[in-house]
């Protein structure tokens, strides 16, 4: 955890990233895109055999504290993974869950030097795909499909976390 990668490794991930999160990859740029987002991966948290190569998205592992909002009824959590299709969620909660539609608002904060943080604040839905619920809860969204800056936006704050990580 916590590798360092060449800036030249990194600016290589995130191109292929961003055509990948735009218009897909196939045949030696998509090899090339797995074997990065491996790398990228097991800096940021440790080898693993979570099938990444079935994912079409990297997901970023980052905590940052969430709202979240199930019909009317608002919950405290945080995120546990983040990638430009979904995101998974904490909570010590018990939610109500139901195959419903979430909505979530996470503030995506940066230390900057000698200032007050750098704060992002962004707003998602998602249809829950995954869910364990009991006293705690986790739970993984598939985001509804972001409007085209927010997309940008959000793809800008994973390849900033994973630079401030790994660089």
């Amino acid at each position: 955890m916590g590798k360092k990668l060449s800036p030249e490794t990194l600016e290589s991930f995130f191109d292929l990233d961003r055509i990948m999160n735009r218009e897909g990859l196939d045949g030696p740029d998509l090899d090339e895109w797995f074997q990065l987002c491996a790398t990228v991966s097991n800096s940021l948290s440790g080898p693993s055999n979570a099938g990444a190569n079935e994912r079409t998205a990297l997901r970023v592992p980052m905590t940052f504290p969430a709202k979240i909002k199930i019909g009317d009824e608002t919950f405290d959590g945080e995120t546990r993974n983040v990638s430009v299709q979904g995101i998974s969620l904490s909570s010590q909660s018990k939610l109500p869950i139901n195959n419903r539609t979430v909505h979530v608002s996470v503030v995506f904060s940066f230390p900057r030097f000698l200032r007050r943080a750098e704060k992002t604040s962004m707003s998602f839905s998602g249809h829950v795909r995954w869910s364990k619920i009991s006293e705690t809860s986790i739970m993984n969204l598939e985001f509804v499909p972001l409007p085209h800056d927010d997309f940008e936006t959000l793809e800008a704050i994973l390849h900033r976390y994973i630079k401030m990580q790994i660089a």
